[in-house]
């Protein structure tokens, strides 16, 4: 592989990575790490990274802490048990405490076994990470330029644009790409000159794999026209992480002018004030803050045109793997894909302790005074249970009896939230449907001690 994006006349060094972490932990504002944790996968790169690490543990302030060696084992080669064994020899070598892990990477039509894997990988480091841990990778120059290119070629905005970040929250700990700016013919140099040993997998050279495909075919063509394009692409990454950074900001404004009830609930009315690449901006970035898979193009058209857009009283909804956006009563609600409700479920409560509801959430009970169903009701035979069509309740100061249904739709309850809303019975009458109110006859008059039932849905509904 030629030399791509090597400053001239520099050579890679343990004083160089030092200096990168010093520099990453003062410009990102970082409190000194805990415990440096180092993704070890026995490879050129992480092999170099570990070499560093041990020279300069006790030379330099930042490394006066306790360090770990993390291996993925993904049971990919038949070589994977002896590659795990190397890796732990070498850390015993440099009294580097070695933890290894074995992962199961998911196989199928339309998925990428490179994907999968990483996902793996990740999934992991993430069940280790402790308080203050900073985990290390060595991702390199030639890396970044490899995922900018990709990127580009799946059609990413700013923010698939901006590659990998070099730093970002991991947890309670902080993952971090100190080698952004060495290349891997630095790497590769530095570890003949200390004689280095490093595990070589075969699965690298596999040109079906897209990332391997650029490696081996495109790159060398471009570093031969080009050969400080490593570099300039590291630039652009940067670019676009902060034009990523200034859409997020100016997200986080739109937002906060149309959110609603709750983080997962915006307001129609005002989406559709927003000009359209800030709707779009807006969308994706909530999205992500509520903690649902990332959508693509298609699915961000389909929100904005047929359901922000949707006439009349409709309901309209745009699902992904993960993730469903619905609307009702000009209101746009992001959450999980539905579990419904199992059918005929009750449950006696004695009103003291929380109930657990599959699938809905919880239901509990708060002491009062002039408000909610009498306490005296609660010493009664109280039963929880959910809808199964028909029930009717007459509130107080309203005459007769009224269809739950009908009463949901004016409390503007979704629609696929009354199925699993809990109907407090006493005494076999539908006493109390949190939302909605406490039945006539149940409800307790003013001065006198009351029961609040509350209901907490399901997190992101």
């Amino acid at each position: 592989m030629p030399t791509t994006g090597a400053p001239q006349g520099t050579s890679y060094s343990p004083a160089i990575l030092a200096q990168a972490l010093d520099k990453i932990r003062k410009t990102h504002q970082l409190a000194m790490p805990r415990r440096l944790c180092i993704a070890y996968s026995g490879g050129l790169d992480t092999r170099a990274l570990l070499h560093s690490i041990n020279e300069i543990k006790y030379l330099q302030p930042i490394m006066n802490v306790n360090i770990l060696a993390f291996h993925v084992n993904h049971r990919l080669s038949t070589a994977a048990a002896e590659w795990e064994q190397t890796c732990a020899q070498i850390c015993l070598d440099y009294a580097i405490p070695f933890e290894s892990t074995q992962v199961q990477v998911a196989h199928g039509p339309g998925l990428s076994i490179e994907e999968q894997a990483r996902a793996a990988r990740y999934a992991a480091i993430a069940t280790r990470v402790r308080a203050g841990d900073w985990w290390l990778t060595a991702h390199h120059q030639d890396d970044q330029a490899e995922t900018l290119l990709l990127q580009l070629l799946r059609g990413a905005g700013s923010r698939g644009l901006a590659a990998m970040p070099e730093v970002q929250a991991l947890g309670e700990g902080w993952l971090i790409r100190p080698l952004l700016q060495v290349t891997r013919a630095q790497l590769a140099q530095y570890a003949l000159q200390n004689n280095l040993a490093w595990i070589e997998d075969p699965s690298n050279r596999d040109e079906r794999f897209a990332r391997n495909f650029l490696r081996h075919r495109v790159l060398p063509t471009l570093a031969a026209r080009w050969p400080g394009y490593a570099a300039t692409l590291g630039r652009s990454a940067q670019l676009a992480a902060e034009a990523a950074q200034l859409a997020d900001d100016l997200a986080a404004l739109d937002m906060a002018r149309c959110g609603a009830e709750r983080p997962n609930v915006l307001r129609v009315d005002a989406l559709l004030s927003l000009p359209a690449h800030r709707l779009s901006n807006v969308l994706v970035y909530w999205l992500r803050t509520v903690g649902l898979p990332a959508p693509y193009r298609v699915h961000i058209e389909h929100i904005i045109n047929q359901v922000l857009k949707a006439v009349g009283d409709a309901t309209p909804k745009v699902a992904w793997p993960g993730a469903d956006v619905r609307r009702y009563a000009q209101r746009l609600y992001a959450m999980p894909p539905l579990v419904p409700p199992p059918k005929h479920w009750s449950a006696n409560w004695d009103g003291h302790t929380a109930l657990e509801i599959p699938g809905s959430g919880s239901v509990s009970a708060g002491a009062a005074i002039g408000e909610g169903l009498k306490a005296q009701s609660m010493t009664s035979p109280v039963e929880v249970r959910l809808r199964s069509g028909g029930e009717r309740m007459q509130l107080p100061r309203r005459a007769g009896h009224h269809l739950l249904k009908h009463l949901f739709q004016e409390a503007r309850i979704p629609p696929w939230q009354r199925a699993s809303v809990p109907l407090v019975y006493v005494e076999g009458e539908l006493a109390c449907v949190p939302g909605i109110g406490v039945a006539e006859g149940y409800a307790a008059g003013a001065g006198e001690p009351g029961i609040v039932i509350e209901w907490l849905p399901r997190v992101g509904w």
